[in-house]
């Protein structure tokens, strides 16, 4: 009988010690699983043109914009170094496909043909692929929420609604940096299953309302005509995006991209009210107008929070600018009340857990913007592409972990070249003398 009991004791703490062995085993294998570095779950790209970083240094101290004092302070961020002069579709253009100019081909947001008359550049005028065309290409889901260049509309692009189509206007009026789109225009819309839900959610100029306006515009600001156009507009195609955001985010993305051109139509018009004597304006009677591109940027730094309350622990958030904005009282003078000046430095704020946190590096191409995003699906980068990843913005373990791979070119399977008639094939020459005489009439 007390060998029974000795070998039923022996048997069970045989038991127990297979038990304790296979614990260890399962603690250890889900150590090494959560010390393992991942891919971003999703990437939130958000695009604003001209940010004024600038001048918002001192609203970001004061308190006043606390999510982009979020991304300042604890995300990583760099400036992008920029061409002279300062070509925003060129800039957009790079941050879409990790190629330089000379590969994507887009220069401005219009050409100059043999005709002697301007035309608008869309989509199909990229001569390689888009880094939304990549993905989707991998099976990764790609939202697209008013990011620009992005009309027409193409099913390769992913879904969503995109900027709308650029307008052909003057070289010195900036409406054509914000482009609206159109509700009853399919090719404003990459998926006709969404386009319903969309579709409403679209902002015409003729929607805003005097509440969305009030929110900008202090009690007792009178708005000349033309200030009350670009208000307007800029509101029309940033609120379109606001809206559209909040259904494409419920489709839980792999990428979305977000446009939000409205900022840099409100600087051009508003900015020298934050310097009214160097205008030659009443600094008294510019009290009131001076809060409109704050209240502006509040109303951006309220819809950042949003995204940030939606955030997963694996998602990134990365944050670009084209340019930052100065004073320019000269071209004031000269060009259609003008009121700032892009400078050639663009900025990307990014936040996540992938991102080294508080680090800023000195300068980095707006070409390494998109080949950032890749590396941080774990997407290899095209030897075509002649950019690198900006690896002093990523984090450990991932930077360590998740080399940046290289193949001999994303290009297996190349866009068409696009043919536009042979009237408005682009004339160089005419081309150049247009950005040299619109430069110097900046000076």
């Amino acid at each position: 009988m007390n060998n029974i009991k000795r070998n039923a004791i022996f048997f069970l703490g045989y038991i127990l010690f297979l038990m304790g062995l296979t614990a260890c085993s399962t603690n250890s294998t889900q150590s090494s699983i959560d010390s393992t570095p991942e891919n971003s779950r999703r990437v939130i790209l958000i695009g604003i043109d001209g940010l004024p970083y600038g001048k918002m240094k001192s609203w970001i101290r004061e308190g006043s914009l606390p999510s982009f004092q979020k991304l300042f302070a604890r995300g990583g961020s760099a400036i992008i170094k920029l061409n002279i002069p300062v070509l925003e579709a060129s800039t957009w253009g790079s941050f879409s496909t990790a190629h330089n100019l000379s590969k994507h081909g887009i220069a401005d947001w219009y050409f100059l043909g043999h005709d002697r008359k301007l035309h608008p550049v869309s989509s199909s005028y990229y001569k390689t692929k888009t880094i939304f065309e990549i993905l989707s290409a991998k099976d990764r889901k790609v939202a697209i929420d008013g990011w620009p260049l992005t009309y027409p509309a193409s099913p390769s692009f992913g879904y969503g609604i995109t900027s709308g189509p650029i307008e052909v206007t003057s070289p010195v009026d900036v409406i054509r940096s914000v482009p609206l789109a159109n509700p009853a225009d399919p090719a404003c819309f990459l998926d006709d299953k969404m386009k319903d839900q969309l579709a409403p959610l679209v902002m015409t100029i003729d929607k805003i309302s005097l509440q969305n306006i009030s929110k900008i515009v202090p009690e007792g600001a009178e708005l000349n005509p033309i200030e009350s156009r670009d208000l307007r507009r800029a509101l029309a195609a940033d609120l379109t995006s606001i809206n559209a955001a909040k259904i494409l985010m419920d489709t839980n993305p792999d990428l979305i991209a977000i446009g939000l051109p409205g900022i840099d139509l409100i600087c051009h018009r508003f900015f020298k009210y934050l310097q009214p004597a160097e205008f030659g304006l009443n600094e008294s009677a510019a009290q009131k107008m001076q809060k409109i591109i704050p209240n502006y940027l509040l109303m951006l730094d309220e819809f950042l929070s949003i995204l940030f309350q939606q955030m997963d622990p694996r998602d990134t958030m990365v944050v670009v600018t084209d340019h930052n904005q100065i004073a320019s009282p000269k071209l004031f003078e000269k060009r259609h009340e003008i009121s700032s000046l892009h400078t050639p430095q663009g900025m990307i704020l990014m936040y996540g857990q992938n991102i080294q946190p508080g680090f800023s590096k000195q300068t980095i191409k707006p070409e390494q913007v998109g080949a950032l995003i890749l590396h941080l699906f774990g997407d290899p980068l095209g030897k075509d592409m002649n950019t690198m990843v900006p690896l002093d913005l990523i984090a450990e373990p991932y930077r360590s972990k998740v080399p940046v791979g290289m193949v001999i070119t994303l290009e297996d399977a190349p866009r068409p070249e696009p043919k536009p008639p042979v009237e408005e094939l682009i004339d160089t020459q005419a081309k150049i003398e247009s950005f040299l005489g619109l430069f110097e009439s900046y000076r």
